[in-house]
């Protein structure tokens, strides 16, 4: 904000004077006696103020404060004054002045700008900062209007009527005409922030120290997790330091100086021929420049001002406090924001300043740069460094002890062999590719396949690899090819032979022959069949038996041949197998010709003797036999009259 010096009051009581001066101080008088003229009457502050040399001329617009072009003319300033009395308001540059000064235009302020409380702190309520607004318009394509869109700085209270008063810089936010509300974003008086809800993070590290000792001159070691180091009182000795001495140099209007040792001390004096003293009358030539506040009973015009309401700009500046030089950089003049808090230990309301101030990085340096520090005092300390600062590039450094909602570390995530979907950077998924995982990739890459009971081949196995099992034919029978069975062999259900030569077979089902059928040993069942038709059935247990193409076949130890034989003629005990003879009618080991179970009589023991001889005849394979079944007949014929019963033959 630039205020100008010009030669007429700013306040709206004097609108109505030239410089101070009502009108008729420039009326000029005729002389009396010779004399001069009078002098002109004392302005409205009671000191008197010389008259023009002439005639005044000149125009003015309504409302306008009137400004001197010249000696002797007036015209319009740009000030411009609207309303009366505390309605009346200040416009530069402007007709329609919206507060008790509007500026349209910038503004230097070569001072402190100040921002005070809007009240005094009492114990029962604490007071924020006048506010600073910063707006921007936006056009809203949906209301086809412009939209403001206002942020707000104001310092408020934090734990009013406590011990522990202070305060806290939030800032606010509104749209258009809406109602300014907190965003969540504050500072604290030790310059740590409290981030709005959502606030995201750009990353932070992963720190590798794990012990800090304190050396000469620090104390508060060693941390490993963590804690603080500082300097021990009086630890850093004048040999501890690079410069344990500097020189007091007396520049402009002082005197005396010198080298002093740190520890020592030289005395500066003013050269009073040069340097203005108080309580006295000092004549000052050329601008003034004060860096505080200036109170004076008249009117005032400076580069410095307090305001108790919205100050609303187009734009403010705070200039450097001085012009750099190759030995010293310079801050720019400081910004207040200050909040009242009630402070129950002191019983008394204290001021809580947050103070923003940009300082010089790099002075004297080929990359000379700034940062923008934020500095706090609490009832009416002189502000201090926060350790909060935003570096030229926008990054913040972060006042000591500052915590954050979260934290990660990683930017960017690829996909690496047998995967796809990266890099990714900020969300995304990485998945298997297909064919992507290689054996190489695998842990177990391999796997071995034994070969089981009666099985060959197998082994070791890479995945993607083949292997072969076969049966172990010397252990296991094929189809479509002979196979030899050694020892008993039991089938539980229908067996169909084209051809069978054995030993011992036990059939619990059927079976079934479409060549001829050989045995060797024991073939045991319960019935025999040509074709479909029964040929022989009987029963041990019932000792029954029916020989040829036989019918009814039940009764008990029942014999009878031929076709549709009934066994129901003859009761005979059981007996043991029938074997066939040698010409001395004793049994040929080995040589059965029919070993069914129910058939355990000597052939003299049937009635039909040659039904039974035909019908054995038939039988497959009987044909090798039937010479010496012949004979065999023949000499039961000759014993037949004298024996009844046939005797049993021997056992094998």
């Amino acid at each position: 904000m630039l205020l100008l010096s010009v030669p007429y009051a700013l306040k709206a009581g004097d609108a109505a004077t030239i410089g101070g001066l009502p009108p008729s101080a420039f009326v000029l008088a005729a002389p009396q006696n010779g004399a001069a003229s009078a002098s002109a009457p004392e302005s409205a502050t009671g000191q008197g103020a010389p008259p023009p040399s002439g005639n005044v001329t000149g125009t003015g617009k309504v409302n306008y404060m009137p400004l001197w072009d010249s000696a002797s003319d007036i015209v319009s300033s740009v000030l411009f004054q609207s309303g009366t009395g505390s309605k009346a308001k200040i416009g530069i540059g402007t007709t329609k002045p919206a507060s008790t000064l509007d500026v349209k235009g910038g503004g230097t302020i070569r001072g402190l700008f100040s921002l005070p409380a809007a009240s005094t702190a009492t114990a029962s309520a604490g007071f924020n900062s006048q506010p600073m607004d910063l707006a921007a318009s936006v056009f809203n394509s949906g209301t086809s209007t412009a939209v403001l869109q206002t942020f707000q700085w104001q310092a408020e209270p934090v734990g009013n009527d406590t011990s522990n008063a202070t305060g806290s810089l939030n800032l606010l936010f509104a749209q258009g005409t809406g109602k300014l509300a907190e965003t969540g974003l504050n500072i604290a008086s030790n310059g740590q922030i409290t981030f709005a809800p959502g606030q995201t993070f750009p990353g932070t590290g992963n720190g590798t120290v794990t012990s800090v000792g304190s050396g000469p001159g620090l104390t508060g070691g060693p941390i490993t997790t963590s804690g603080t180091l500082s300097i021990a009182t009086g630890g850093v000795g004048n040999a501890m330091l690079a410069n344990p001495a500097l020189t007091v140099s007396a520049g402009t209007d002082l005197t005396g100086g010198g080298l002093v040792a740190l520890g020592g001390s030289t005395t500066l004096n003013l050269d009073t021929t040069q340097v203005p003293q108080l309580n006295t009358a000092n004549s000052f030539t050329g601008n003034q420049s004060i860096t505080g506040n200036l109170a004076a009973t008249g009117s005032i015009s400076g580069g410095a001002g307090t305001f108790t309401g919205l100050v609303t700009e187009a734009g403010a500046l705070l200039p450097a406090s001085g012009t750099a030089t190759t030995g010293q950089g310079y801050n720019s003049q400081p910004l207040d924001s200050v909040t009242s808090a009630y402070n129950s230990g002191t019983a008394s309301a204290q001021n809580q300043d947050f103070q923003w101030l940009a300082e010089p990085v790099g002075n004297d340096t080929s990359s000379p740069s700034g940062k923008l520090d934020l500095l706090f005092g609490a009832n009416g300390a002189t502000p201090t460094e926060t350790g909060f600062s935003v570096a030229s590039n926008g990054q913040i450094t972060f006042a000591s002890g500052q915590t954050f909602p979260g934290n990660g570390t990683v930017t960017s995530v690829g996909s690496g062999p047998g995967l796809t979907g990266g890099p990714i950077t900020t969300s995304g998924t990485l998945s298997i590719a297909t064919g992507g995982v290689s054996n190489a990739m695998l842990a177990n890459p391999s796997l071995t396949v034994t070969a089981g009971t009666d099985l060959t081949g197998g082994g070791l196995v890479a995945l993607g690899g083949s292997t072969t099992l076969n049966l172990e034919t010397s252990k296991v029978p094929l189809l479509n090819t002979a196979n030899t069975f050694n020892g008993n062999q039991t089938v539980n259900g229908s067996l169909t032979a084209y051809g069978l030569s054995t030993g011992y077979v036990s059939l619990t089902g059927n079976l079934s022959a479409s060549g001829e059928l050989y045995a060797t040993g024991l073939v045991s069942g319960s019935s025999f069949y040509i074709g479909n038709n029964l040929f022989a059935a009987g029963s041990f247990a019932n000792g029954t038996v029916a020989l040829g193409f036989a019918g009814d076949a039940y009764g008990s130890y029942n014999t009878s041949t031929g076709f549709g034989a009934a066994a129901r003629a003859a009761t005979i005990p059981p007996a043991a197998p029938m074997r066939s003879t040698t010409a001395r009618g004793q049994p040929k080991h080995g040589q059965r010709l029919l070993c069914a179970p129910w058939l355990r009589v000597r052939l003299g023991q049937l009635q039909h003797r040659q039904r039974l001889a035909s019908a054995l005849l038939q039988l497959p394979g009987i044909q090798q036999h039937r010479q010496r079944l012949r004979g065999a007949l023949l000499q039961q014929r000759q014993r037949q009259h004298r024996q009844r019963h046939v005797r049993p033959l021997h056992q094998q």
